[in-house]
Protein backbone atom coordinates (compact mmCIF):
# COMPACT_ATOMS: atom_id res chain seq x y z
CA UNK A 1 0.00 0.00 0.00
CA UNK A 2 1.54 3.64 -0.94
CA UNK A 3 0.54 6.76 0.68
CA UNK A 4 -0.14 10.46 0.04
CA UNK A 5 -2.61 13.61 0.17
CA UNK A 6 -5.94 13.09 -0.78
CA UNK A 7 -6.52 16.05 -2.97
CA UNK A 8 -9.53 15.03 -4.66
CA UNK A 9 -12.21 13.18 -3.13
CA UNK A 10 -13.61 9.69 -4.86
CA UNK A 11 -12.53 6.70 -5.78
CA UNK A 12 -10.68 4.67 -8.73
CA UNK A 13 -10.28 1.17 -10.14
CA UNK A 14 -8.33 0.70 -13.06
CA UNK A 15 -4.71 -0.38 -14.69
CA UNK A 16 -1.64 2.01 -13.82
CA UNK A 17 -0.36 4.02 -16.71
CA UNK A 18 3.14 5.23 -16.35
CA UNK A 19 3.73 8.99 -17.56
CA UNK A 20 7.34 10.11 -17.70
CA UNK A 21 8.12 13.36 -19.78
CA UNK A 22 10.97 14.30 -21.25
CA UNK A 23 14.25 15.30 -19.25
CA UNK A 24 16.01 17.87 -20.20
CA UNK A 25 19.98 18.18 -19.75
CA UNK A 26 20.68 21.17 -18.78
CA UNK A 27 24.21 22.20 -19.41
CA UNK A 28 25.53 25.51 -19.77
CA UNK A 29 27.22 26.26 -22.71
CA UNK A 30 29.25 29.06 -24.32
CA UNK A 31 27.34 30.62 -27.76
CA UNK A 32 28.95 32.63 -30.42
CA UNK A 33 26.70 34.10 -31.70
CA UNK A 34 23.81 35.53 -29.17
CA UNK A 35 21.76 36.85 -31.46
CA UNK A 36 20.97 33.93 -33.23
CA UNK A 37 20.44 32.46 -29.84
CA UNK A 38 18.08 35.17 -28.60
CA UNK A 39 16.11 34.70 -32.23
CA UNK A 40 15.76 31.06 -31.03
CA UNK A 41 13.80 32.15 -27.71
CA UNK A 42 11.51 34.56 -29.50
CA UNK A 43 10.37 31.76 -31.99
CA UNK A 44 10.04 29.29 -29.11
CA UNK A 45 7.81 31.69 -26.74
CA UNK A 46 5.63 32.37 -30.01
CA UNK A 47 5.29 28.37 -30.84
CA UNK A 48 4.41 27.73 -27.17
CA UNK A 49 2.08 30.94 -27.45
CA UNK A 50 0.24 28.46 -30.86
CA UNK A 51 0.02 25.58 -28.69
CA UNK A 52 -1.40 27.31 -25.86
CA UNK A 53 -4.18 28.97 -27.87
CA UNK A 54 -4.62 26.09 -29.68
CA UNK A 55 -5.29 24.11 -26.25
CA UNK A 56 -7.72 26.55 -25.38
CA UNK A 57 -10.09 26.41 -28.41
CA UNK A 58 -9.53 22.31 -28.06
CA UNK A 59 -10.94 22.25 -24.72
CA UNK A 60 -13.13 25.41 -25.10
CA UNK A 61 -16.57 23.12 -25.01
CA UNK A 62 -14.82 21.43 -22.01
CA UNK A 63 -13.84 24.22 -19.32
CA UNK A 64 -15.41 27.28 -18.23
CA UNK A 65 -14.57 30.87 -18.85
CA UNK A 66 -12.33 30.91 -15.94
CA UNK A 67 -10.59 27.83 -16.36
CA UNK A 68 -9.61 28.21 -19.48
CA UNK A 69 -8.10 31.63 -18.56
CA UNK A 70 -5.05 28.71 -16.71
CA UNK A 71 -4.06 29.47 -20.93
CA UNK A 72 -3.92 33.46 -21.13
CA UNK A 73 -2.33 32.88 -17.58
CA UNK A 74 0.59 30.18 -18.82
CA UNK A 75 0.77 32.83 -22.03
CA UNK A 76 1.29 35.42 -19.72
CA UNK A 77 4.17 33.83 -17.90
CA UNK A 78 5.83 32.80 -21.52
CA UNK A 79 5.90 36.44 -22.45
CA UNK A 80 6.63 38.14 -19.01
CA UNK A 81 9.07 41.26 -19.70
CA UNK A 82 11.09 40.93 -16.50
CA UNK A 83 11.44 37.05 -17.42
CA UNK A 84 12.23 37.34 -21.23
CA UNK A 85 14.33 40.38 -20.70
CA UNK A 86 16.04 38.68 -17.95
CA UNK A 87 17.16 35.33 -20.13
CA UNK A 88 18.03 37.50 -22.90
CA UNK A 89 20.44 39.58 -20.44
CA UNK A 90 22.07 35.96 -19.84
CA UNK A 91 22.56 35.18 -23.37
CA UNK A 92 23.86 38.18 -24.51
CA UNK A 93 25.94 39.78 -21.64
CA UNK A 94 27.42 36.02 -20.40
CA UNK A 95 27.49 33.91 -23.57
CA UNK A 96 24.96 31.18 -22.18
CA UNK A 97 23.00 29.14 -24.28
CA UNK A 98 18.71 29.97 -24.02
CA UNK A 99 18.41 26.43 -21.85
CA UNK A 100 20.44 27.19 -19.55
CA UNK A 101 20.07 31.24 -19.44
CA UNK A 102 16.38 30.08 -19.24
CA UNK A 103 16.73 27.11 -16.77
CA UNK A 104 18.60 30.01 -14.03
CA UNK A 105 15.99 32.89 -14.54
CA UNK A 106 13.27 30.32 -14.08
CA UNK A 107 14.69 28.51 -11.24
CA UNK A 108 15.44 31.92 -9.44
CA UNK A 109 11.53 32.47 -9.26
CA UNK A 110 10.29 28.76 -8.85
CA UNK A 111 13.20 28.92 -5.37
CA UNK A 112 11.05 32.05 -4.49
CA UNK A 113 7.70 30.31 -4.58
CA UNK A 114 8.61 27.66 -3.06
CA UNK A 115 10.28 29.30 -0.09
CA UNK A 116 6.71 30.85 0.51
CA UNK A 117 4.68 28.94 3.66
CA UNK A 118 1.64 28.38 1.77
CA UNK A 119 0.59 25.43 -0.44
CA UNK A 120 -1.80 27.68 -3.45
CA UNK A 121 1.61 30.51 -3.86
CA UNK A 122 4.04 27.62 -4.42
CA UNK A 123 1.99 25.80 -6.63
CA UNK A 124 2.79 28.88 -8.88
CA UNK A 125 5.75 27.45 -9.10
CA UNK A 126 4.43 24.50 -10.84
CA UNK A 127 2.91 26.87 -14.11
CA UNK A 128 6.43 28.49 -14.30
CA UNK A 129 8.27 25.51 -14.57
CA UNK A 130 5.29 23.95 -16.94
CA UNK A 131 5.83 27.21 -18.93
CA UNK A 132 9.23 27.19 -18.91
CA UNK A 133 9.66 23.23 -19.71
CA UNK A 134 7.51 24.00 -22.10
CA UNK A 135 9.11 26.75 -24.46
CA UNK A 136 12.99 24.39 -23.99
CA UNK A 137 11.10 22.13 -25.55
CA UNK A 138 10.01 23.69 -28.56
CA UNK A 139 13.52 25.55 -28.52
CA UNK A 140 14.85 22.08 -28.69
CA UNK A 141 12.59 20.81 -31.51
CA UNK A 142 11.25 17.58 -28.89
CA UNK A 143 7.43 16.79 -28.90
CA UNK A 144 5.13 18.50 -26.29
CA UNK A 145 3.41 14.55 -25.17
CA UNK A 146 -0.78 15.22 -25.50
CA UNK A 147 -2.46 13.25 -22.83
CA UNK A 148 -5.29 13.05 -25.26
CA UNK A 149 -4.04 10.59 -26.61
CA UNK A 150 -5.03 8.27 -24.01
CA UNK A 151 -7.80 5.53 -25.32
CA UNK A 152 -8.26 3.21 -22.42
CA UNK A 153 -9.32 3.40 -18.61
CA UNK A 154 -6.14 3.98 -16.74
CA UNK A 155 -5.03 5.57 -13.27
CA UNK A 156 -2.49 8.23 -14.46
CA UNK A 157 0.74 7.69 -12.44
CA UNK A 158 3.81 10.31 -12.94
CA UNK A 159 5.84 12.41 -11.38
CA UNK A 160 4.66 16.18 -11.24
CA UNK A 161 1.33 16.65 -13.22
CA UNK A 162 1.53 20.20 -14.80
CA UNK A 163 -1.80 22.43 -15.39
CA UNK A 164 -1.26 22.23 -18.99
CA UNK A 165 -1.34 18.56 -19.30
CA UNK A 166 -4.29 18.27 -16.40
CA UNK A 167 -5.91 20.02 -18.85
CA UNK A 168 -5.94 17.46 -21.36
CA UNK A 169 -7.26 14.88 -19.60
CA UNK A 170 -10.38 13.00 -21.00
CA UNK A 171 -12.71 11.81 -17.95
CA UNK A 172 -13.77 8.63 -20.54
CA UNK A 173 -10.51 7.24 -19.64
CA UNK A 174 -8.71 9.06 -17.06
CA UNK A 175 -10.12 6.94 -13.98
CA UNK A 176 -8.32 8.85 -11.34
CA UNK A 177 -4.37 10.23 -10.91
CA UNK A 178 -1.08 9.86 -8.36
CA UNK A 179 1.61 12.06 -8.59
CA UNK A 180 4.77 11.97 -6.51
CA UNK A 181 4.58 16.12 -5.86
CA UNK A 182 2.23 18.67 -5.59
CA UNK A 183 -0.60 20.16 -3.19
CA UNK A 184 -3.79 20.46 -2.57
CA UNK A 185 -4.07 23.92 -3.78
CA UNK A 186 -2.21 23.58 -7.05
CA UNK A 187 -3.67 24.13 -10.49
CA UNK A 188 -3.37 20.20 -11.36
CA UNK A 189 -5.38 19.90 -7.92
CA UNK A 190 -7.99 22.23 -8.80
CA UNK A 191 -8.28 21.21 -12.29
CA UNK A 192 -8.66 17.79 -10.90
CA UNK A 193 -11.61 18.17 -8.67
CA UNK A 194 -13.70 20.12 -11.12
CA UNK A 195 -13.52 17.49 -13.31
CA UNK A 196 -14.09 15.14 -10.74
CA UNK A 197 -11.35 12.80 -10.67
CA UNK A 198 -9.80 11.19 -7.85
CA UNK A 199 -6.39 12.34 -7.71
CA UNK A 200 -3.89 11.72 -4.88
CA UNK A 201 -0.07 14.22 -4.31
CA UNK A 202 2.52 13.63 -2.86
CA UNK A 203 3.57 9.34 -3.01
CA UNK A 204 7.16 9.33 -2.40
CA UNK A 205 9.27 7.10 -4.75
CA UNK A 206 5.66 6.47 -6.77
CA UNK A 207 7.44 6.23 -10.03
CA UNK A 208 10.04 3.66 -8.27
CA UNK A 209 7.38 1.44 -6.95
CA UNK A 210 4.67 1.50 -9.18
CA UNK A 211 4.26 -0.95 -12.56
CA UNK A 212 2.65 -0.16 -15.72
CA UNK A 213 -0.46 -2.07 -16.34
CA UNK A 214 -0.98 -3.16 -12.83
CA UNK A 215 -4.11 -3.13 -11.68
CA UNK A 216 -4.95 -0.41 -8.63
CA UNK A 217 -7.29 0.85 -6.09
CA UNK A 218 -6.96 4.60 -5.55
CA UNK A 219 -8.87 6.17 -2.53
CA UNK A 220 -8.84 10.20 -2.60
CA UNK A 221 -10.13 10.15 0.61
CA UNK A 222 -7.48 7.86 2.81
CA UNK A 223 -4.68 9.08 0.24
CA UNK A 224 -3.92 5.56 -0.43
CA UNK A 225 -3.33 3.58 -3.24
CA UNK A 226 -3.47 -0.10 -2.97
CA UNK A 227 -1.67 -2.46 -6.04
CA UNK A 228 -2.46 -5.75 -6.95
CA UNK A 229 -5.48 -5.79 -4.98
CA UNK A 230 -7.21 -9.01 -3.43
CA UNK A 231 -10.68 -10.10 -4.84
CA UNK A 232 -12.22 -9.07 -1.33
CA UNK A 233 -10.51 -5.72 -1.22
CA UNK A 234 -11.77 -5.18 -4.69
CA UNK A 235 -15.35 -5.76 -3.64
CA UNK A 236 -15.22 -3.77 -0.86
CA UNK A 237 -13.84 -0.69 -2.70
CA UNK A 238 -16.82 -0.84 -5.63
CA UNK A 239 -19.65 -1.19 -2.75
CA UNK A 240 -17.72 2.27 -1.71
CA UNK A 241 -17.93 3.45 -4.84
CA UNK A 242 -21.30 2.76 -5.45
CA UNK A 243 -22.39 4.10 -2.17
CA UNK A 244 -20.13 7.33 -2.98
CA UNK A 245 -22.15 7.81 -6.39
CA UNK A 246 -25.24 7.85 -4.19
CA UNK A 247 -23.92 10.26 -1.73
CA UNK A 248 -22.82 12.67 -4.09
CA UNK A 249 -26.42 12.87 -5.85
CA UNK A 250 -28.08 13.36 -2.28
CA UNK A 251 -25.50 16.32 -1.99
CA UNK A 252 -26.31 18.16 -4.80
CA UNK A 253 -30.05 18.24 -2.93
CA UNK A 254 -28.40 20.83 -1.21
CA UNK A 255 -27.06 23.26 -3.92
CA UNK A 256 -30.11 25.66 -3.32
CA UNK A 257 -31.19 24.76 0.32
CA UNK A 258 -30.44 27.31 3.15
CA UNK A 259 -27.92 26.86 5.73
CA UNK A 260 -30.19 25.32 8.77
CA UNK A 261 -30.64 22.91 11.25
CA UNK A 262 -32.77 20.15 11.72
CA UNK A 263 -34.98 22.59 14.38
CA UNK A 264 -35.21 25.49 11.65
CA UNK A 265 -32.31 27.38 12.96
CA UNK A 266 -30.83 29.69 10.10
CA UNK A 267 -27.02 30.12 9.68
CA UNK A 268 -25.21 31.74 7.78
CA UNK A 269 -22.74 30.10 4.99
CA UNK A 270 -19.84 31.73 2.98
CA UNK A 271 -16.73 30.29 1.03
CA UNK A 272 -12.99 31.05 1.46
CA UNK A 273 -11.65 31.82 -2.36
CA UNK A 274 -8.49 33.15 -3.29
CA UNK A 275 -8.57 34.36 -6.94
CA UNK A 276 -11.43 35.21 -9.27
CA UNK A 277 -10.74 31.98 -11.15
CA UNK A 278 -12.40 29.54 -7.72
CA UNK A 279 -15.67 31.32 -8.05
CA UNK A 280 -16.36 28.41 -10.52
CA UNK A 281 -17.14 26.26 -7.83
CA UNK A 282 -19.79 27.90 -6.20
CA UNK A 283 -22.05 29.53 -9.12
CA UNK A 284 -25.18 26.70 -7.84
CA UNK A 285 -23.96 27.03 -4.66
CA UNK A 286 -26.73 29.06 -2.13
CA UNK A 287 -24.27 30.90 0.02
CA UNK A 288 -24.40 34.09 1.88
CA UNK A 289 -21.62 35.67 0.39
CA UNK A 290 -17.42 35.48 0.83
CA UNK A 291 -16.13 34.99 4.66
CA UNK A 292 -12.59 35.10 3.46
CA UNK A 293 -10.86 36.59 -0.18
CA UNK A 294 -7.31 36.41 -0.15
CA UNK A 295 -5.98 39.36 -1.94
CA UNK A 296 -2.01 38.12 -1.40
CA UNK A 297 -2.17 35.46 -4.34
CA UNK A 298 -3.43 38.88 -6.75
CA UNK A 299 0.25 40.49 -5.80
CA UNK A 300 2.25 36.42 -5.95
CA UNK A 301 0.65 35.77 -8.94
CA UNK A 302 2.64 38.75 -10.51
CA UNK A 303 6.21 39.47 -10.88
CA UNK A 304 5.77 43.15 -10.09
CA UNK A 305 3.76 44.95 -7.95
CA UNK A 306 0.33 45.56 -9.19
CA UNK A 307 -1.09 49.12 -9.21
CA UNK A 308 -4.34 50.43 -7.09
CA UNK A 309 -5.79 50.55 -10.59
CA UNK A 310 -5.14 46.96 -11.15
CA UNK A 311 -6.23 46.66 -7.79
CA UNK A 312 -9.50 48.26 -8.45
CA UNK A 313 -10.52 46.40 -11.11
CA UNK A 314 -9.91 42.90 -9.44
CA UNK A 315 -11.95 44.19 -6.12
CA UNK A 316 -14.70 45.80 -8.30
CA UNK A 317 -14.84 42.08 -10.52
CA UNK A 318 -15.40 40.08 -6.67
CA UNK A 319 -18.03 42.82 -5.95
CA UNK A 320 -20.21 42.82 -8.99
CA UNK A 321 -20.16 39.00 -9.02
CA UNK A 322 -21.31 38.67 -5.54
CA UNK A 323 -24.11 41.69 -5.93
CA UNK A 324 -25.79 41.87 -2.93
CA UNK A 325 -24.19 39.43 -0.88
CA UNK A 326 -21.44 40.33 1.35
CA UNK A 327 -17.62 40.10 0.64
CA UNK A 328 -14.92 40.02 3.24
CA UNK A 329 -11.61 40.98 1.26
CA UNK A 330 -8.75 40.56 3.98
CA UNK A 331 -5.49 43.14 3.03
CA UNK A 332 -2.65 41.42 1.92
CA UNK A 333 -0.91 38.85 4.49
CA UNK A 334 2.44 38.53 3.47
CA UNK A 335 5.69 39.31 4.72
CA UNK A 336 8.30 36.82 6.61
CA UNK A 337 7.66 33.57 5.64
CA UNK A 338 5.62 34.54 2.33
CA UNK A 339 7.93 37.27 0.85
CA UNK A 340 7.09 38.87 -2.97
CA UNK A 341 9.62 38.02 -5.19
CA UNK A 342 10.19 41.31 -6.37
CA UNK A 343 9.85 43.27 -3.12
CA UNK A 344 12.68 43.69 -0.61
CA UNK A 345 12.48 42.02 2.67
CA UNK A 346 14.43 41.57 5.57
CA UNK A 347 16.19 38.31 6.48
CA UNK A 348 14.24 36.84 9.51
CA UNK A 349 15.64 33.87 11.93
CA UNK A 350 12.18 33.65 13.05
CA UNK A 351 9.44 34.92 10.36
CA UNK A 352 6.41 33.27 11.56
CA UNK A 353 6.57 35.76 14.07
CA UNK A 354 8.04 38.33 12.24
CA UNK A 355 7.16 41.75 9.81
CA UNK A 356 3.73 39.98 8.11
CA UNK A 357 0.49 40.61 7.79
CA UNK A 358 -0.71 44.15 9.11
CA UNK A 359 3.11 45.13 10.53
CA UNK A 360 4.36 45.08 7.09
CA UNK A 361 1.62 47.09 5.81
CA UNK A 362 1.72 49.83 8.53
CA UNK A 363 5.97 49.71 8.41
CA UNK A 364 4.93 49.91 4.39
CA UNK A 365 2.70 52.90 4.27
CA UNK A 366 3.01 53.15 0.13
CA UNK A 367 2.02 49.54 -0.42
CA UNK A 368 -1.16 49.87 2.30
CA UNK A 369 -2.59 53.26 0.48
CA UNK A 370 -2.58 51.61 -2.43
CA UNK A 371 -4.28 48.86 -1.66
CA UNK A 372 -7.14 50.84 0.57
CA UNK A 373 -7.42 52.97 -2.02
CA UNK A 374 -8.12 50.29 -4.46
CA UNK A 375 -10.55 49.07 -2.24
CA UNK A 376 -12.71 52.18 -1.18
CA UNK A 377 -12.79 53.01 -5.09
CA UNK A 378 -14.44 49.52 -5.66
CA UNK A 379 -16.80 50.10 -2.48
CA UNK A 380 -19.60 51.38 -4.26
CA UNK A 381 -20.48 48.09 -6.43
CA UNK A 382 -21.23 45.86 -3.61
CA UNK A 383 -21.15 45.20 -0.25
CA UNK A 384 -17.56 45.24 0.92
CA UNK A 385 -15.97 43.81 4.08
CA UNK A 386 -12.00 45.23 4.62
CA UNK A 387 -10.36 42.50 7.48
CA UNK A 388 -6.90 43.50 8.66
CA UNK A 389 -4.71 40.14 9.40
CA UNK A 390 -2.05 39.78 12.16
CA UNK A 391 -3.62 42.33 14.31
CA UNK A 392 -2.06 41.39 18.04
CA UNK A 393 -2.67 45.16 19.61
CA UNK A 394 -5.47 47.53 20.61
CA UNK A 395 -3.53 50.41 18.45
CA UNK A 396 -2.64 48.27 15.60
CA UNK A 397 -6.10 48.53 14.33
CA UNK A 398 -7.11 52.40 15.38
CA UNK A 399 -4.13 52.88 13.15
CA UNK A 400 -5.17 50.74 10.12
CA UNK A 401 -8.41 52.35 10.76
CA UNK A 402 -7.52 55.67 10.94
CA UNK A 403 -5.77 55.19 7.65
CA UNK A 404 -8.41 53.99 6.24
CA UNK A 405 -10.49 56.76 6.70
CA UNK A 406 -8.34 59.31 5.87
CA UNK A 407 -7.94 57.85 2.27
CA UNK A 408 -11.48 57.47 1.85
CA UNK A 409 -11.61 61.65 3.14
CA UNK A 410 -9.24 62.70 0.45
CA UNK A 411 -11.24 60.40 -2.20
CA UNK A 412 -14.37 62.14 -1.39
CA UNK A 413 -12.32 65.15 -2.17
CA UNK A 414 -11.15 64.09 -4.99
CA UNK A 415 -14.67 63.66 -6.35
CA UNK A 416 -14.35 59.78 -5.80
CA UNK A 417 -17.70 57.45 -5.08
CA UNK A 418 -16.99 55.76 -2.01
CA UNK A 419 -20.09 53.26 -0.67
CA UNK A 420 -20.60 51.97 2.09
CA UNK A 421 -18.12 49.37 4.34
CA UNK A 422 -17.13 47.53 7.13
CA UNK A 423 -13.74 47.31 9.00
CA UNK A 424 -12.72 43.93 10.86
CA UNK A 425 -9.84 42.10 12.59
CA UNK A 426 -8.98 38.67 11.69
CA UNK A 427 -8.74 37.59 15.20
CA UNK A 428 -5.83 34.35 14.76
CA UNK A 429 -3.41 35.89 17.68
CA UNK A 430 -3.90 34.98 21.23
CA UNK A 431 -3.09 38.55 22.36
CA UNK A 432 -5.93 39.95 20.20
CA UNK A 433 -8.71 37.33 21.38
CA UNK A 434 -7.53 37.90 25.00
CA UNK A 435 -8.91 41.99 24.10
CA UNK A 436 -11.64 40.82 22.66
CA UNK A 437 -13.67 42.62 24.41
CA UNK A 438 -12.14 45.95 23.97
CA UNK A 439 -11.64 45.26 19.93
CA UNK A 440 -15.29 44.35 19.97
CA UNK A 441 -16.40 48.30 20.74
CA UNK A 442 -14.18 50.07 17.65
CA UNK A 443 -14.46 46.93 14.82
CA UNK A 444 -17.36 45.87 12.97
CA UNK A 445 -17.28 42.18 12.63
CA UNK A 446 -14.81 39.41 13.67
CA UNK A 447 -13.24 36.53 11.78
CA UNK A 448 -11.57 33.97 13.63
CA UNK A 449 -8.80 32.37 11.40
CA UNK A 450 -7.96 28.96 13.10
CA UNK A 451 -5.02 27.67 10.97
CA UNK A 452 -2.79 30.11 12.41
CA UNK A 453 -4.41 30.60 16.21
CA UNK A 454 -3.74 26.75 17.00
CA UNK A 455 -0.33 27.53 15.51
CA UNK A 456 0.28 30.49 18.34
CA UNK A 457 -1.73 29.03 21.05
CA UNK A 458 0.19 26.00 20.80
CA UNK A 459 3.42 27.37 19.96
CA UNK A 460 3.96 24.85 17.62
CA UNK A 461 5.32 25.14 13.93
CA UNK A 462 2.62 23.86 11.58
CA UNK A 463 4.42 22.86 8.87
CA UNK A 464 7.14 20.87 11.01
CA UNK A 465 6.36 17.27 10.47
CA UNK A 466 7.57 16.03 13.69
CA UNK A 467 5.07 18.04 15.59
CA UNK A 468 2.50 17.53 13.84
CA UNK A 469 1.00 15.94 16.96
CA UNK A 470 0.94 19.04 18.71
CA UNK A 471 -1.53 20.69 15.70
CA UNK A 472 -5.01 20.21 17.59
CA UNK A 473 -7.81 22.14 16.48
CA UNK A 474 -10.08 20.59 19.04
CA UNK A 475 -7.30 21.19 21.98
CA UNK A 476 -9.34 22.53 25.12
CA UNK A 477 -7.85 25.83 24.95
CA UNK A 478 -8.80 27.02 21.07
CA UNK A 479 -12.50 25.50 21.78
CA UNK A 480 -12.24 27.97 25.26
CA UNK A 481 -10.77 31.25 23.05
CA UNK A 482 -13.50 30.86 20.66
CA UNK A 483 -15.77 30.54 23.20
CA UNK A 484 -14.40 34.40 25.02
CA UNK A 485 -13.96 35.98 21.10
CA UNK A 486 -17.72 34.79 20.63
CA UNK A 487 -19.33 36.50 24.12
CA UNK A 488 -16.97 39.62 23.09
CA UNK A 489 -18.43 39.81 19.73
CA UNK A 490 -22.21 39.53 21.21
CA UNK A 491 -22.10 41.62 23.99
CA UNK A 492 -21.10 44.40 21.40
CA UNK A 493 -23.47 43.24 18.95
CA UNK A 494 -20.78 42.34 16.15
CA UNK A 495 -20.80 38.93 13.92
CA UNK A 496 -18.21 36.85 14.60
CA UNK A 497 -17.72 33.98 11.61
CA UNK A 498 -14.67 31.17 11.46
CA UNK A 499 -12.67 31.17 8.08
CA UNK A 500 -9.90 28.79 8.97
CA UNK A 501 -9.90 24.94 8.08
CA UNK A 502 -12.34 24.43 11.28
CA UNK A 503 -14.91 25.86 9.44
CA UNK A 504 -14.62 23.13 6.37
CA UNK A 505 -14.57 20.15 8.71
CA UNK A 506 -18.23 18.91 9.60
CA UNK A 507 -17.49 17.80 13.21
CA UNK A 508 -15.82 21.33 14.32
CA UNK A 509 -17.86 22.81 12.52
CA UNK A 510 -20.85 21.59 14.78
CA UNK A 511 -18.69 22.51 17.95
CA UNK A 512 -18.39 26.05 16.61
CA UNK A 513 -22.01 26.57 15.88
CA UNK A 514 -22.32 25.19 19.81
CA UNK A 515 -19.97 27.84 20.66
CA UNK A 516 -22.05 30.61 19.41
CA UNK A 517 -20.35 30.63 15.98
CA UNK A 518 -23.74 31.50 13.31
CA UNK A 519 -21.31 32.34 10.47
CA UNK A 520 -18.72 29.73 9.43
CA UNK A 521 -16.68 30.52 6.03
CA UNK A 522 -15.70 27.54 4.48
CA UNK A 523 -13.28 26.12 1.18
CA UNK A 524 -15.86 25.32 -1.89
CA UNK A 525 -15.83 21.74 -1.99
CA UNK A 526 -17.05 21.66 1.51
CA UNK A 527 -20.36 23.93 1.52
CA UNK A 528 -22.52 20.82 0.58
CA UNK A 529 -21.11 18.61 2.86
CA UNK A 530 -21.83 21.07 5.89
CA UNK A 531 -24.48 21.89 4.85
CA UNK A 532 -25.90 18.30 4.41
CA UNK A 533 -24.33 17.80 8.10
CA UNK A 534 -25.79 20.50 10.03
CA UNK A 535 -29.33 19.95 8.80
CA UNK A 536 -29.20 16.68 11.31
CA UNK A 537 -28.17 18.50 13.96
CA UNK A 538 -30.76 20.01 16.65
CA UNK A 539 -29.63 23.46 17.54
CA UNK A 540 -30.13 23.02 20.92
CA UNK A 541 -27.96 19.93 20.90
CA UNK A 542 -25.35 21.38 19.39
CA UNK A 543 -25.22 23.67 22.50
CA UNK A 544 -25.65 21.63 24.71
CA UNK A 545 -22.86 19.14 23.36
CA UNK A 546 -20.06 22.37 22.83
CA UNK A 547 -20.86 22.89 26.65
CA UNK A 548 -19.61 19.36 27.89
CA UNK A 549 -16.74 19.50 24.74
CA UNK A 550 -15.68 22.62 27.13
CA UNK A 551 -15.19 21.03 30.22
CA UNK A 552 -13.25 17.80 28.77
CA UNK A 553 -9.19 17.42 28.99
CA UNK A 554 -8.04 16.07 25.89
CA UNK A 555 -8.23 17.07 22.41
CA UNK A 556 -8.85 13.16 22.15
CA UNK A 557 -12.08 12.81 24.06
CA UNK A 558 -13.44 15.42 22.65
CA UNK A 559 -13.36 14.48 19.44
CA UNK A 560 -13.94 10.71 20.63
CA UNK A 561 -17.31 12.51 22.00
CA UNK A 562 -18.83 14.15 19.36
CA UNK A 563 -17.60 11.39 17.03
CA UNK A 564 -20.30 9.41 18.79
CA UNK A 565 -23.10 12.33 18.74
Amino acid sequence: MLKGIGVSEGYAIAQILKFEDYKINILPTLIKNPDKEIEKYEIAIQKSIDQLNELKTKYKNKFDKEMLSLFDAHISIATDVDVVNKVKKIIKDEHFNLIYALSITSNEYIDTFNQIDDDYIKARAIDLKDVSSRIMKNALNLPVFDLANIDKPVILVTHELTPSQATQLDLKYIKGLISEVGSTTSHSAIIAKLLNIPAIFGVKSLMKITKDHELAILDGFSGEVFENPSDDLLSTYHEKINQYDKSQAELKAFDGKPFVTKDGKHLKLFVNLGSLEDMRFVKNVAIDGVGLFRTEFLFLDQHKMPTADEQFEYYKQMLIAFKDKSVIIRTLDIGGDKPLPYFKHDEESNPALGNRGIRLLLNQKALFQAQLTALLKASSYGQLKIMFPMISTYEEFLEAKALTKEIEASLIRDGFEVGKYQLGIMMEIPSAMMIADDLAKVCDFFSIGTNDLIQYMLATDRTNQKLEYLYQPFHPAILKMIKMTVVAAQKEGIPVSVCGEMASDPQAAMILIGLGINELSCSPHSLLDIKSKISEKNSQTLILNAHRALSMKTQKEIIDFITNQ
